[in-house]
C-alpha cells in the first residue's frame, strides 16, 4: 500500500470533506451533543496546560492570515448580517444585568482614560460627529432622511418658508399633533410658531393687535 505524503493527504482530506460535508457535520454535531460536558472539561484542562504554547501559536497565526481571516469574517458577517443582529440582540436582551454591572465596573476602573479618550476623539471627529447626530435627529425626530432634508433646503432656496430670509441652517417645523413635515424656517420664525402653539387665532389676534398699534 503506497504511503502519501503531507500535501497528497491534505488534498485527499479536502476532496473528502467536500464530498461528506453533511454527514461529517451531523456526525460532529451528534458526537459533540452526546459528550459536551466531556468536551469542555477536558478542553479546559488543555488550555491550562498549554496557555502559554496556545498564546504563541495563535499571535504567529495571526500575524501569518490577518488579512485572509479579516476577508472571511467580512464576507461571513455580510452574508449573514441579519442573523448576527438577530443573535446579538436576543444574546442581549438575555444578559442585559451582567452587561450593566460590567460597563459600571470598567468605568469605574477606566473612568480618566475612558474620558480623555473621548475628549479626544469628539475633539478630532468633531465634523463627522455633527453629522451623524444630525442624521439620528431628523431620523429620529421627523422620520427624514439627510438627503430628504437637502432636498427641501433646495427647494426653498435656502431661505426661510415664513419670512423669506436666506438661512444657512434652516430647521424643520412639523405639526405637533400629527407629526407630518410642513417645511424649513430660520430659528427665530419656527420660536414664533412654537411660542403661538401653532394656533392661528392665535397668530391673527397678534396681527390684528400690531395694526392696532400703528
Amino acid at each position: 500500500m503506497r504511503v502519501r505524503d503531507k500535501e497528497e493527504q491534505k488534498k485527499w482530506a479536502a476532496e473528502y470533506y467536500i464530498q461528506h460535508k453533511e454527514e461529517i457535520k451531523a456526525r460532529n454535531k451528534k458526537f459533540y451533543a452526546e459528550n459536551k460536558e466531556k468536551i469542555a472539561a477536558n478542553t479546559a484542562i488543555y488550555y491550562q496546560e498549554n496557555k502559554e504554547k496556545i498564546a504563541i501559536r495563535n499571535a504567529k497565526h495571526h500575524i501569518e492570515y490577518r488579512d485572509e481571516e479579516l476577508a472571511r469574517r467580512r464576507k461571513h458577517y455580510t452574508e449573514n448580517k441579519e442573523k448576527f443582529h438577530i443573535r446579538q440582540k436576543e444574546y442581549y436582551e438575555t444578559h442585559k444585568e451582567k452587561y450593566k454591572v460590567r460597563h459600571a465596573q470598567n468605568y469605574i476602573k477606566h473612568k480618566k482614560e475612558i474620558t480623555e479618550y473621548g475628549v479626544k476623539y469628539r475633539e478630532e471627529h468633531k465634523e463627522e460627529i455633527s453629522i451623524r447626530n444630525r442624521k439620528y435627529k431628523l431620523r429620529g425626530d421627523y422620520g427624514l432622511t439627510i438627503d430628504e432634508y437637502n432636498g427641501m433646503v433646495n427647494d426653498q432656496n435656502n431661505k426661510c418658508a415664513i419670512c423669506g430670509d436666506l438661512i444657512e441652517k434652516l430647521y424643520v417645523d412639523h405639526d405637533h399633533l400629527t407629526g407630518k413635515v410642513r417645511g424649513l424656517l430660520c430659528s427665530g420664525c419656527n420660536r414664533l410658531l412654537g411660542n403661538a402653539k401653532d394656533s392661528t387665532d392665535i397668530l391673527l389676534r397678534a396681527i390684528k393687535y400690531l395694526e392696532t398699534k400703528k
